[in-house]
């Protein structure tokens, strides 16, 4: 192979890498936002709840932020 076609081809291969994380961003994204927003709702009402319930849904709110932030991150990667 000549090494304009590597070139051509270490070109494509990043585009096609930049894609994909793109999609996995976006299918982590998607769901992710309804888990934050159901998280969110259910601590409006954590009079409901006992502590332990309580203590659960921040852990889970704290870890899905954690999440976000990663994923914020392969938009910026995708973007390279």
């Amino acid at each position: 192979m000549a090494e304009g076609e590597e070139a051509g081809g270490g070109s494509e291969h990043l585009e096609r890498i930049s894609e994909a994380v793109g999609d996995v961003r976006h299918a982590i994204s998607s769901p992710l936002t309804a888990i934050l927003a159901e998280v969110e709702l259910m601590l409006m009402d954590a009079d409901d709840l006992n502590e332990e319930q309580v203590s659960g849904l921040k852990t889970i709110e704290e870890m899905a932020h954690r999440i976000r932030d990663l994923t914020a991150q392969l938009k910026t990667i995708a973007e390279l």
